[in-house]
């Protein structure tokens, strides 16, 4: 664009159209997938090379089809820099996305292309079968229920037993086809990359690995003992290929999906020469599988045993039982089910019927009595058939009693024909509505069928016991709710050991509401009977999929901030979860929209945090919640309007959208609410892949959700097509009144690029934080020294509210900056030009001193104005700290060598006192007052500390010394308590904090801060070293009816905020990359305060007790903070802090982006209340 037309793209929407444009034309190269928008290919044909160049490429120690990621590693070792380096770190998604390649294992890939195919594989054709060790541990034996049980403990891990690995162990394997499960799919099409996904779906699944290793049960005593010997000596191997995949135990078949092609196999059933009849939508038996043009493929999970002999001569027995088998049955038919409805939605989603009439995906169960007469009638036609078909030719294996026919190869043995039968199938739709109602259906040749022998799964055989609750057991109260999915109820449950506990049932068909519900909710019910009367396959089908997606996900879930699953009641359909006692979050913060208050800042803190943490948990998991919104979390504490509480305990529910992901893949499928959405998904409607990126978009409209009390978007129409111009929620000049962290956070979770929002963990990091609740503002400062004194003053005026408060913050330096600042922040800056370089600023009554190392004083009004200049009388050394009135008019001037007492007149002209000559180098003092005794403290080198006594008449009385045990370093700061009892102490270069107590004498307490971490960090922008390296460079103090704080700055950045008179620390972090140069607190004055104005209680402007501080505490949407007492409210009001350093380091940046720290110093402002670790 520059060199052609002179000018760059003005944004990126016109540089994306542009290439959007190329694309269409094959000028270039360009995907709309989350994780490859970035990357753009100018040459296609460059990229066609190296994609081919992957694809030939070959491990030696690994067969055709799979590959090592090292193998990788030379054609990428030259991409260093710029868009190579992008591509280097996407080209597994690259691959992905174009189905070259697909990650099986952490540093494996699968080809699919170079995968043998079928004919191949059962051939005599020298093609070597590609086997893949299953990732598992041990097979976790497991033990019958006690007959009459009503439960049973859930599956537990078996300890391995000692054995010996030299004993000669003979296993049995022996089927029982008589109890196999079996399933058909017939799809209209197979759409491209469909067996590739799966297959890799399959053998990535945690839930599938965890249902093989406990698909096994045992009636022997020894179950320890057979699960170590079956795990030594009976390994578990996928074997795959192009058009399925199929599990061997020892080389036995435990489980077979794949396509039916019946010139490369028939084992059982040749269903291309079988009559397959189905019921049509008028319950009429038609036959579906004529002609054969329709590509079918099956399911099968075999009942396997396992028996071999102990050293003792008894005989140990493993066999999969029904629990077990439909357990992995139903795993993988929703896995299947998920691919098709969200990969293929033209093909997968259910009901869709194609141009003649037939569905797009048919999913047939076989009656198993049909089924068997094809096989006998099979076996009087070729007696000869092998009876050891699945037997595999390994050495010390006794061959075991089989009836069923295989076809011949290298692995299964003979062919097996079936002559032509008729075999009645029954969709699988119409199971689950059998199992909804009354757990039969009827085959026109061998009658009634129940569902347990025929589709365990659609009656849940496959659910523990312990998560089986009856519906004796339930004892339904009144309605709570209602949603899409149906009613929630609740209710209450008898436990196994006879307690009672209170639930929630959650309806997935239409229940009565009863006579207590209302009319809505009436009219509700009556419209859902109405649909299920209709159309009753379809919505049983419906709440079959809900509840077994719930189930899938909350049934291995224990999260404190997930909700729990109780159990499933199978009549009526409903889950039963742990009751939420205060309901859905959208009705707690209803309740405080109406109430006209805004939820605190604790509240929204903890809030946040509780919710990112529940997400962190589920993307752990490879879980993509897609539907986070205040509605769908559950509150068991929140604070109502007006408490000063802030106890919250919050849970995610509703998990009937959320999708399990590969942990090197993404998810697709439209779902979530209008306006919660990530542009992603509305912009392909799901077509395209994303990640879990859109639930922390999700995140960021949860989080307007509890700064607002409003949806988003709420009241506007045509929602979607703004969210993709670029439109977001809207917030208020009142809402933005809020800690500048919040507002970063949500920037950075709107963000239409999904890798420029944080990451779950980020999100949990970023909330957790101390700034994201405390740090109200930050201000760049124009000079490149820090200012030499920081000090605030309040500015008060009659005839506002006096509730309302203003202060100005004066930073000296080469020129006076005035700040005005509020409680929600910065809100102007003003500079005065000084001839000379300030040292130093205070507050002398109605003015404002500026003064020199010299002595030379310049007063300013609060109006900026200057009203005169002074000259201090001359002192033996420079000012070590600016003049300070320490009664009504008397006034302090500290040199390095002695101590001035000055008389203040009202025009400030000033009368000697007393004058003191220290014989040691003073660096730092403060004032201590008790009413009775008035002190001046000074510090100096080896740890000594002068302590000087002033007489009634305002003169020097008598001095006496302290010093500091084992500590021989120069004192740097003193900061003394309001009731002249504590004063503590940091030193040169120290990492020590020492407290002393003034009547005895002695240090009562230390804080080492090379001890305390922030906790505000990841692992990319913690500093290890920043413990040794760091030492004490300033202190201020707040004082507290509940409880004194003691802020520390330090040489590293660390902002530790203590508990005074423990010096116990409350909360770290490290908002600077450099030093903190001061600290200052604002304070709201007390009552006597305000009416004795003008009496100082500290030389320390890093003190609150000068009465420099400000007040600015009204009711608002965002800082109004609740007092413990009505006492307190009268006698102490809010508190800021505010503090200067060097490279200031956002949240944004140690959690979202981390970029390059500029090299100035930056002033903040924070809250005081509410620290916590």
């Amino acid at each position: 664009m520059m060199s052609k037309y002179g000018r760059p793209f003005r944004d990126d929407i016109e540089f994306y159209g542009a290439c959007t444009f190329l694309h269409d034309c094959g000028e270039l190269v360009r995907f709309e997938d989350a994780t490859l928008r970035d990357l753009i290919f100018v040459d296609p044909l460059w990229l066609a090379e190296f994609l081919t160049s992957i694809v030939i490429l070959r491990s030696p120690n690994l067969p055709a089809g799979l590959l090592s990621t090292d193998a990788i590693n030379p054609l990428t070792r030259s991409f260093k820099t710029g868009a190579l380096a992008m591509l280097k770190t996407q080209l597994l998604d690259l691959l992905h996305k174009f189905e070259l390649a697909l990650a099986t294992q952490p540093r494996q890939l699968l080809i699919p292309s170079l995968l043998p195919d079928e004919y191949r594989l059962r051939s005599d054709f020298l093609t070597s079968a590609v086997k893949i060790r299953m990732k598992m541990t041990q097979w976790n034996v497991r033990c019958p229920s006690p007959a009459g049980s009503p439960a049973k403990s859930p599956l537990r891990r078996t300890s391995p037993t000692q054995a010996n690995d030299a004993e000669d162990v003979m296993l049995h394997f022996t089927y029982d086809d008589d109890q196999l499960l079996r399933r058909i799919y017939a799809l209209a099409y197979i759409p491209s990359g469909f067996w590739s996904r799966l297959v890799t779906r399959i053998m990535g699944d945690k839930n599938v690995c965890a249902a093989i290793e406990s698909i096994f049960m045992t009636t022997s005593a020894d179950r320890a003992k057979i699960a170590d010997i079956a795990t030594k000596h009976a390994k578990a191997e996928w074997v795959v290929w192009q058009t399925g995949i199929e599990l061997h135990v020892k080389g036995h078949s435990l489980f077979t999906l794949k396509q039916f092609l019946p010139l490369a196999e028939i084992r059982d059933i040749d269903y291309s020469n079988l009559d397959m009849r189905a019921k049509d939508e008028q319950k009429r038996w038609r036959t579906w599988n004529q002609p054969a043009h329709r590509p079918i493929f099956e399911m099968v999970v075999n009942s396997l045993s396992i028996s071999t002999a102990s050293q003792h001569g008894r005989k140990l027995s493993m066999k999969t039982d029904v629990e077990g088998r439909s357990r992995l049955l139903a795993l993988i038919s929703d896995l299947l089910d998920t691919l098709l409805e969200d990969w293929y939605p033209a093909l997968g989603t259910r009901f869709v019927h194609s141009s003649e009439g037939d569905l797009l995906v048919s999913r047939y169960v076989l009656c198993p009595q049909c089924v068997r007469d094809t096989e006998r009638s099979a076996s009087r036609s070729h007696v000869s058939s092998a009876a050891s078909h699945r037997r595999s030719q390994d050495d010390g294996e006794i061959p075991g009693n089989s009836t069923s026919h295989m076809k011949g190869s290298r692995t299964t043995g003979d062919i097996s024909k079936c002559r032509p039968g008729v075999v009645h199938c029954f969709v699988i739709e119409e199971c689950m509505l059998a199992g909804r109602e009354y757990n039969w259906v009827e085959c026109p040749s061998h009658g009634g069928l129940h569902m347990r022998e025929l589709a365990p799964d659609t009656v849940f055989a496959d659910i523990e016991n312990a998560l089986t609750i009856h519906v004796d057991q339930l004892k339904r109260s009144r309605m709570l709710g209602r949603g899409a999915f149906g009613f929630v109820f609740r209710a209450t449950v008898r436990q196994p050991n006879g307690e009672l506990c209170e639930v929630a049932q959650k309806m997935l068909e239409p229940v009565d509401p009863g006579p207590g519900g209302r009319p809505s909710a009436l009219a509700a019910y009556k419209a859902a009977a109405d649909k299920w009367k209709r159309d009753s396959m379809e919505f049983a089908c419906r709440a079959y999929c809900t509840s077994r997606q719930e189930l899938s996900l909350l049934s291995r879930m224990k999260h404190p901030n997930v909700i729990g699953l109780v159990g499933v009641c199978t009549f009526p359909l409903s889950l039963v979860v742990e009751l939420a006692p205060l309901g859905a979050l959208n009705q707690l913060l209803g309740s405080h929209r109406k109430a006209g208050t805004k939820l605190s800042l604790g509240v929204i803190k903890e809030s946040a945090v509780q919710v990112a943490r529940a997400l962190e948990y589920l993307h752990s998991a490879h879980i993509i919640y897609r539907d986070l919104k205040s509605e769908n979390v559950l509150g068991w504490r929140f604070p109502a309007p007006f408490s000063p509480q802030n106890d919250v305990l919050l849970k995610l529910g509703d998990y009937g959208i959320s999708r399990s992901v590969l942990p090197s893949g993404g998810a697709k499928g439209f779902g979530g609410t209008e306006g919660f959405m990530a542009p992603e998904i509305v912009r392909f409607n799901g077509e395209e892949e994303y990640t879990q990126k859109v639930d922390c978009f999700s995140f960021g409209m949860f989080l307007y959700e509890l700064l607002t009390l409003k949806f988003p978007f709420e009241g506007e129409e045509h929602v979607k097509e703004r969210m993709l111009d670029g439109a977001r929620p809207v917030l208020l000049p009142h809402e933005l009144l809020l800690p500048t962290p919040m507002l970063d956070l949500l920037v950075h979770c709107w963000s239409a690029h999904p890798e420029s929002r944080p990451s779950s963990s980020q999100l949990v990091g970023f909330c957790a934080a101390p700034e994201f609740t405390h740090l109200l503002d930050v201000c760049e400062l124009g000079e490149a020294l820090p200012p030499s004194q920081l000090m605030a003053v309040p500015i008060t005026d009659e005839i506002d509210d006096p509730d309302d408060f203003e202060a100005q913050l004066w930073l000296s330096g080469r020129e006076m900056v005035v700040m005005g600042c509020t409680q929600y922040g910065f809100v102007d800056q003003k500079s005065i030009e000084l001839p000379h370089r300030s040292k130093y600023v205070s507050k002398i009554r109605d003015s404002v001193w500026s003064c020199d190392e010299c002595g030379q004083v310049t007063v300013y009004g609060i109006s900026l104005h200057e009203t005169g200049h002074l000259q201090l009388p001359s002192l033996n050394g420079t000012l070590i700290r600016a003049p300070e009135l320490i009664s009504n008019d008397v006034l302090v001037l500290i040199s390095e060598k002695q101590i001035v007492l000055l008389r203040l007149s009202e025009t400030n002209s000033v009368s000697h006192l007393g004058t003191f000559d220290s014989p040691y180098e003073i660096h730092t003092s403060t004032f201590l007052d008790n009413g009775s005794t008035r002190q001046i403290w000074t510090g100096h080198s080896e740890g000594r500390i002068s302590i000087h006594h002033l007489a009634s008449n305002d003169t020097f009385s008598f001095s006496s010394s302290l010093y500091l045990p084992d500590d021989k370093s120069v004192v740097r700061q003193l900061v003394g308590s309001k009731d002249a009892q504590k004063v503590w102490i940091s030193l040169e270069k120290s990492s020590k904090i020492q407290m002393v107590e003034v009547e005895k004498r002695q240090v009562t307490g230390s804080l080492d801060i090379r001890k305390v971490m922030p906790g505000s960090e990841t692992i990319h922008t913690i500093d290890m070293e920043m413990a040794s390296q760091n030492h004490v460079t300033y202190l201020g103090l707040l004082e507290r009816n509940n409880g004194d704080q003691l802020y520390i700055g330090t040489s590293k950045g660390l902002l530790v905020i203590a508990h005074a008179a423990t010096l116990q620390p409350l909360s770290a972090c490290r908002p600077f990359e450099g030093d903190i140069t001061s600290i200052c607190i604002l304070e709201e004055p007390s009552r006597e305060e305000e009416s004795i104005r003008g009496k100082a209680t500290t030389l320390s402007t890093a003190s609150s007790e000068s009465g420099l501080g400000w007040v600015r505490e009204r009711v608002s949407e965002t800082v109004d903070r609740f007092r413990s007492s009505s006492a307190t409210v009268e006698t102490q009001g809010a508190a800021l802090l505010v503090c200067v350093g060097r490279q200031f380091r956002s949240l944004s940046h140690r959690f979202v982006s981390e970029q390059k720290l500029a090299d100035v110093y930056s002033i903040a402002v924070w809250r005081t209340e509410e620290w916590a670790l």
